[in-house]
């Protein structure tokens, strides 16, 4: 489950619905105060966490910010995190920050700009590194070409992916394809772990523009991913304060179940 600083009690109080958590490092740097750097050192001394960054814009035309590579690397640190992620998108243009993440094309250009920030990542962060698939909603064309994408950075890098299942379901859509047969295109191998937003979770633009069949997709590619790759962590993301952790249990204990009756998976070379 994502982490929400505004419902840390909610999160403290039921922390036996869920097996690990994920914390955004950019949320721990903006906050004021040592307050929320205090609660995420407690928290990992009882639960599992995963780091997973905002802002390292890793396809961007730029090089990384290494001030702030510095400090996340003291969060995953304080956190004891077990991986770190981010996304594989840019973010930063002359003119700054945009707060939206932007899929790259999956051409040879982009591929050139995002290795050697990759080997960067890995060097200074001491835990394995995964990059996160982003909606890719405006370039269809390159949106066919995700999963050869990814194993060609893969064989590059070797690094893992945190495979977001609504994100390939849209860039899918967009692209004319189904999100199975881009699938069969990644490095399964490298497919770390897997992040969902139920349709209820989801923000207003995608809810809108997407049926409310996205959750029967959704748990669908959820039990191909875990019959056929190694990924066994699960992110369940709730966007909003409202959600509960007791509301959104259905759904925790459903993945919980999948994962349960999931077949061991072979890693081949």
């Amino acid at each position: 489950m994502n982490y929400l600083a505004s419902a840390h009690a909610d999160l403290q109080n039921n922390l036996s619905l869920v097996d690990f958590v994920e914390i955004s490092p950019e949320d721990q740097l903006d906050a004021p105060g040592a307050l929320g750097l205090r609660r995420i050192a407690e928290l990992s001394q009882r639960i599992p966490i995963k780091s997973h960054g905002r802002r390292l814009s890793i396809a961007s035309a730029g090089q990384l910010d290494a001030e702030h590579l510095d400090r996340v690397a003291e969060i995953v640190a304080l956190s004891r995190s077990c991986f770190y992620s981010d996304h594989l998108a840019f973010m930063q243009a002359d003119s700054g920050f945009s707060e939206l993440h932007m899929a790259p094309p999956y051409v040879a250009e982009t591929l050139d700009i995002v290795v050697p920030k990759v080997v960067q990542v890995q060097k200074r962060i001491p835990v394995p590194f995964l990059l996160e698939n982003v909606p890719n909603l405006l370039l269809a064309n390159s949106a066919a070409n995700e999963g050869v994408f990814f194993r060609q950075l893969c064989t590059a890098t070797n690094v893992g992916i945190l495979l977001n299942l609504d994100a390939l379901i849209f860039s899918a859509d967009a692209a004319g394809r189904s999100a199975e047969s881009i699938l069969d295109e990644y490095p399964k191998n490298n497919i770390v772990a897997v992040t969902l937003v139920p349709h209820a979770s989801m923000n207003e633009t995608f809810r809108l523009n997407h049926g409310d069949d996205t959750d029967s997709r959704l748990f669908d590619l959820l039990a191909k991913v875990l019959r056929e790759t190694p990924a066994r962590a699960v992110v369940v993301q709730r966007r909003y304060d409202h959600e509960t952790l007791p509301q959104v249990s259905d759904i925790l204990q459903k993945v919980r179940g999948m994962l349960a009756s999931a077949p061991a998976v072979e890693v081949t070379s």
